[in-house]
């Protein structure tokens, strides 16, 4: 849309070099109402007269131009726009743009204009160069996408955070996380890599993308709720849970008497279990016994028997540790996923790295092994040394991450109108 107080022939002869009036389809007559026009020349005169109808003919037009306007007809103009729920940026240099530029939503006064029209508007243009407004629209879309894949990040881990005490409060299975492993996550291997996407380019593609709809795109919403939530975050817990019970296994507690808690058998009960007369009960957390004198599966099988609560607290801080090393993992996996909302890998500008954000997944990694293996402070924070194979119970999680988001973006890229295009957060 251009808006000039120079005579209608002069606007539309300097509009058409420009490029903004097409040299077919333009007419310079409201009253024609012409539905093939894709381009209209509106004078100043004519506007104070035009009716609703009139209005909304004009206005969605695709190429429109208004010549001898004033600035309160400015006004009206840009009032008419935000009327039909339009965002408008207004840009001028002048006294007579200063109305226009105070009621658009962005104001934009040029560096070599009046200081009433640099005063009226929201920004300043220093260089009065028309592609900084590109470059700056293209920013502001790049940091809304690096918020919304900050918090996605962020969000993921939530799920496998509050899995552990629902089914350890439903059915009793021993807690996979404990609090304090879960501020680990929070306040440690979160902290900077959700920061790191702030270093994140801009996608390919997006500059080509529809504006937001004010109304409806927010920063949180639905569709990221549903990302986070029911796609990595489950992906996640099913990761920890899966390095969870291969720790418990290996030092003889198999998923089968794991669920045992299902019967009424404790875990954190002293030695076997009792009954409410205090006798001995009949049933008991029972574990399977290898040779080789330790607890590890990897010898023969000896026996099943019950097992004893130092035994059992001597599997479970371990078992922890797998599931919390399995979420960072999962989380690495999330993380490079996130670093594209809707392009896959090979379009994405991957080749572009984001140093702070592998910095992040070392940093990650780094303190995993320092709360895991450093005496005293892995027992501070309720850990326990594990084997090198449990490390493994998260990496295919991290894989599938990727390989099923991967999945995602194709086939919303294929299908852009498939519901699940729609809930593309």
């Amino acid at each position: 849309v251009m808006v000039t107080g120079d005579h209608p022939l002069t606007a539309k002869s300097i509009a058409m070099q420009i490029g903004i009036l097409p040299s077919e389809g333009t007419i310079t007559n409201v009253v024609d109402k012409d539905p093939e026009a894709i381009g209209i020349v509106v004078a100043g005169p004519e506007l104070d007269g035009l009716s609703e109808d009139e209005w909304e003919f004009v206005l969605t037009r695709k190429y429109i131009v208004f010549a001898r306007t004033l600035p309160t007809q400015k006004q009206t103009i840009v009032m008419h726009f935000q009327k039909r729920g339009h965002v408008v940026a207004v840009t001028g240099d002048g006294v007579n743009d200063s109305p226009a530029l105070k009621v658009a939503q962005v104001g934009i006064a040029m560096g070599s204009g009046s200081d009433v029209a640099k005063d009226a508007a929201d920004m300043v243009l220093t260089d009065d160069n028309f592609a900084s407004i590109v470059k700056g629209v293209e920013e502001g879309r790049i940091i809304f996408d690096n918020l919304k894949k900050s918090i996605a990040y962020v969000l993921e881990s939530n799920i496998p955070e509050i899995w552990p005490f629902l089914f350890h409060i439903i059915i009793g299975v021993p807690l996979a996380l404990t609090t304090v492993m879960i501020l680990c996550i929070d306040l440690g291997t979160d902290m900077w890599p959700a920061i790191s996407f702030a270093y994140e380019k801009g996608e390919a593609d997006i500059m080509s993308r529809k504006p937001r709809n004010q109304k409806t795109d927010r920063l949180v919403d639905y569709k990221l709720m549903i990302h986070a939530y029911l796609f990595m975050g489950q992906m996640q817990t099913i990761g920890m849970y899966i390095a969870f019970f291969w720790t418990l296994a290996d030092y003889g507690f198999n998923m089968s008497y794991i669920f045992d808690a299902l019967n009424g058998v404790k875990w954190d009960t002293d030695e076997i279990d009792l009954d409410a007369s205090g006798k001995s009960a009949s049933r008991c957390q029972m574990m399977d016994v290898y040779t080789g004198g330790g607890l590890y599966s990897g010898g023969t099988y000896v026996k099943t028997r019950c097992s004893t609560r130092s035994e059992r607290m001597e599997a479970l801080p371990v078992a922890q540790a797998a599931a919390f090393v399995a979420i960072v993992v999962c989380q690495i996996g999330g993380g490079i996923s996130n670093r594209s909302r809707f392009l896959p890998i090979n379009e994405h500008h991957y080749n572009k790295q984001n140093w702070m954000l592998t910095i992040g997944y070392l940093e990650e990694v780094i303190l995993c092994f320092a709360l895991v293996y450093i005496p005293g402070l892995n027992t501070t924070f309720g850990f326990a040394p594990m084997k090198a194979n449990h490390w493994w119970g998260g990496f295919p999680c991290l894989f599938f991450c990727i390989i099923l988001d991967e999945i995602r973006k194709r086939f919303i890229k294929r299908y852009p109108k498939s519901c699940l295009a729609k809930i593309a957060w």
